[in-house]
This record gives structure tokens, C-alpha cells and sequence, in this order.
């Protein structure tokens, strides 16, 4: 305990030490949430900006070989992450 304060007195200055820290971890995450998320928004904008003719040449010939792509990442990081732990 600290010297000169009260018991009441230590658990406030460590609830608001700890509410200062869920805060910067929530600051830390929201910020790291826009940086995954900003190259998706901006793919967006660049595909609702142009015209209709570049779709159907994405849908038959990008969008299977990356959806494919992404399910296998997503299956080996699984897997490496289970036994790797």
C-alpha cells in the first residue's frame, strides 16, 4: 500500500491505472483495425469508380484463383497455428 493513502484510495488509482490501459489497447486495436481495413476501402472506392466493363473479366478470371488463394492461407495458418500453438 502506498505510504499516506488509504485502501479506498490505492483501488481508485489502480482502477483508473487500469481503465488508462484498456484505453490505449483499445486506441492501439482501433488503430490497427483501419490499417487492415484501409486497403479494402480503397479497393472499393477504385471499383465503384470505374466503369461495368472490368467485372465480368474479374469475375470469371481473378475472383476463383483468389478466393481459392484466401481459403488455403486461411486453412495452412489454421493448421500451423494449431500445432505450432
Amino acid at each position: 500500500m502506498r505510504e499516506g493513502c488509504t485502501k479506498r484510495e490505492v483501488s481508485k488509482i489502480q482502477i483508473n491505472r487500469w481503465s488508462w490501459k484498456a484505453g490505449a489497447a483499445g486506441t492501439s486495436l482501433l488503430g490497427l483495425l483501419l490499417l487492415a481495413v484501409l486497403p479494402l476501402l480503397s479497393l472499393a472506392y477504385v471499383a465503384l469508380q470505374g466503369g461495368g466493363d472490368a467485372w465480368p473479366h474479374l469475375l470469371r478470371y481473378v475472383l476463383p484463383s483468389t478466393i481459392l488463394d484466401t481459403v488455403l492461407l486461411l486453412i495452412f495458418v489454421a493448421i500451423g497455428s494449431g500445432v505450432l500453438g
